[in-house]
């Protein structure tokens, strides 16, 4: 007898998505999943009929969930601490550990921490990053959080960092261990960049809502800000268009088609590299 697919529940068609993908995703991503669909999802949509649910009703619950403070609230850096923040990371960064070259590309191009602590030179062509490969439980796996692997596009102002990097020549990790060419685990760039951020004053931690994701948020806030289409912001962070909406959406303005230039960081195009040729995104 076929199935009347109309007939399904959300509670059932989560639990058969769950177990396509359970050797798709890494372990972390999958207790992420696994709670926030027992702890939101499953209570209030788990016995609706999936033809019953509309864009309409998941944005209302998405609204009453950000109303009693379920959600985080984002928060991003401004231009003026970015630029304090990278350049104490020159002063102070620890001997062997490129903490500057790390946190520009967080801010830069929006990955998430166990991307970026996965990244091999091989993944950079000079333009963009192919994000293929994560760390999972200290583990790096060749997968991404999503499944899926995705091209980021580099700004001219990060690249140059990328360029000129001392473990560039190693032609294998971007942040290597120094001492023993493995790689580095990211408390090491997490707690320089909460020093940094006590040395200078700039809030950080729960009371402030910055943590090393702040990087990823600010990135997501300018490429919005900018004008760049949520579908192509979406892709170049990872999300699908419904999450990153959803996680976003406050910074959304009006724009007109998609100008490649609006990838590039306003806050250095301004200066450093004014009337530079922008690069051509390639979409």
């Amino acid at each position: 007898v076929k199935e009347d697919k109309s007939l399904i529940k959300f509670s059932d068609a989560a639990e058969r998505y769950r177990k396509i993908y359970t050797s798709k995703l890494d372990g972390a991503s999958l207790a992420d999943y696994d709670k926030h669909l027992k702890s939101h999802w499953l209570p209030h949509f788990g016995n609706w009929l999936m033809c019953d649910i509309s864009d309409e009703d998941v944005l209302e619950y998405l609204v009453d969930l950000e109303d009693v403070g379920r959600f985080t609230q984002r928060s991003r850096y401004l231009p003026e601490e970015v630029d304090a923040l990278l350049a104490a990371c020159d002063r102070n960064g620890r001997a062997g550990f490129n903490i500057r070259l790390y946190f520009t590309i967080a801010i830069s191009c929006g990955l998430r921490p166990q991307e970026l602590i996965a990244l091999k030179w091989s993944d950079f062509d000079g333009e963009y990053l192919t994000i293929q490969r994560c760390l999972s439980n200290y583990e790096i796996k060749e997968t991404t959080k999503t499944g899926r692997s995705r091209r980021v596009f580099v700004p001219t102002w990060a690249r140059s960092e990328l360029l000129n990097a001392p473990s560039r020549f190693g032609k294998n990790w971007i942040f290597p261990n120094t001492q023993n060419n493995n790689l580095v685990k990211p408390e090491v760039f997490n707690e320089e960049w909460a020093r940094i951020h006590a040395e200078l004053k700039i809030p950080y931690g729960k009371a402030s809502n910055r943590t090393p994701y702040t990087c990823r948020h600010t990135r997501a806030a300018e490429l919005l800000t900018n004008g760049v289409p949520p579908a192509k912001g979406a892709e170049q962070l990872g999300n699908s268009v419904q999450v990153f909406l959803a996680t976003y959406a406050e910074w959304i303005e009006e724009y007109s088609g998609l100008d490649n230039s609006l990838l590039e960081r306003k806050m250095y195009t301004e200066r450093g590299t004014k009337g530079a040729q922008n690069p051509i995104l390639g979409c």
